[in-house]
């Protein structure tokens, strides 16, 4: 188990138990982890940092930015080839992790509150302040599809297949659509009014939630 505290710091956990394993010194408002190998921090200075899982790793920069962004969502592809950023300006960018390299970007009206990356990094989707869901083809950031929610999003998410796209909002529910349609094929709603993570199976037929600490 990954978790961030709430001085930035990075702890790697047991999760039996929850004793701490390691710490890095890299401060960080959010981390993403796939897979049980690959995890990414978004540092307080804007850097993208790829961290080691194993011990005496160094954490190594995918991105350095040339001044701090105010970055404001962070997610990473499945199979931990792709992670995007999204920023208060409304610019996501997505890059590839193995070759420290840009990919794409898209840019939306207003700060970006959530974003997901597909695992062959061709769509990356984006969430605004106004319930709704942007879908971009990359690399050069076109429009593909809009979809909306009925309350804020904290969280998105791609199925590992990339065939469905999730979306958890901040008044418990999970709303999941298929991307070649459009059409909404799950409608959950969960006793929970604070989501803040949201993960897909495979094939999307199970989803995984995490709720904010008070």
């Amino acid at each position: 188990l990954v978790t961030v505290d709430r001085t930035g710091a990075i702890r790697f956990r047991d999760v039996l138990g929850g004793r701490t394993r390691r710490t890095l010194p890299v401060k960080a408002p959010s981390v993403a982890l796939a897979h049980g190998t690959h995890v990414i921090a978004l540092a307080i200075d804007g850097r993208l940092m790829h961290v080691g899982q194993r011990r005496g790793t160094s954490p190594v920069a995918v991105w350095a930015p040339p001044r701090r962004l105010s970055s404001t969502a962070l997610g990473l592809s499945t199979n931990g080839a792709y992670v995007a950023i999204g920023t208060a300006s409304g610019v996501v960018r997505c890059w590839s992790v193995a070759h420290n390299r840009l990919i794409g970007a898209a840019r939306q009206r207003g700060q970006a509150a959530a974003v997901a990356v597909a695992s062959d990094g061709s769509t990356v989707a984006s969430a605004d302040s106004a319930h709704s869901v942007h879908v971009w083809s990359l690399p050069g950031g076109r429009a593909r599809r809009s979809l909306t929610t009925n309350a804020p999003i904290v969280a998105l998410a791609f199925s590992r297949n990339s065939r469905l796209l999730g979306a958890a909002t901040r008044d418990g529910s999970v709303l999941v659509w298929d991307m070649a349609s459009g059409r909404v094929v799950h409608d959950l709603h969960f006793a929970i009014s604070s989501l803040a993570g949201l993960a897909l199976s495979h094939t999307g037929d199970r989803v995984a939630i995490t709720k904010r600490q008070a």
